[in-house]
């Protein structure tokens, strides 16, 4: 009797550690969906005052980031050498 009152014990454990777990992983999928919220408005609001970025984009994306079907940015951009918004032009000379 005290072996199944001991599994019954650890299953119920496993139940509230499964249930922790979830909770924390739902909270950081509503970060996330902030932040990625937070990167498109990013993103547009860049696109409306450096016209190049339009132009360039689709350079970019390609060399940089990744698109997902909905032609939104899943990708970042990385170690820009020197990190700064500037046209491309410019990071090449």
């Amino acid at each position: 009797m005290k072996e199944l009152e001991r599994v019954i014990k650890d299953k119920k454990q496993a139940v509230k550690d499964a249930d922790l777990e979830l909770t924390k992983l739902e909270h950081d999928m509503q970060v996330l969906a902030k932040e990625a919220a937070a990167a498109t408005n990013l993103v547009a609001n860049l696109e409306k005052q450096h016209e190049w970025i339009a132009e360039e984009k689709e350079f970019v994306i390609v060399s940089l980031s990744a698109m997902n079907s909905d032609g939104r940015w899943i990708g970042c951009l990385v170690n820009l050498d020197p990190p700064m918004i500037s046209p491309p032009s410019m990071l090449e000379a």
